[in-house]
């Protein structure tokens, strides 16, 4: 995703992986974050909220939980 919010579709180069870890060394700038849940109902340009970030201190299911509606989407 881009720094103005806007869905932009990305060919990247990864390096190393670990469970939960990707390394992403090249087609991604620093400040730029990447969106894993949902992504397929997107389309390059389309504006997003971010309505959560993964900062590493719990799973994936325990994020959506902790979303309003318990991470469902309409």
């Amino acid at each position: 995703m881009s720094t103005d919010g806007k869905v932009d579709k990305r060919e990247l180069q990864i390096g190393g992986r670990r469970p939960g870890l990707v390394e992403v060394v090249k087609g991604l700038a620093a400040d730029e974050q990447v969106i894993t849940h949902g992504h397929l109902q997107l389309r390059p340009g389309q504006v997003v909220n971010i309505i959560a970030s993964d900062d590493g201190s719990r799973s994936l299911a325990e994020l959506l939980r902790s979303l309003p509606g318990g991470g469902a989407t309409p």
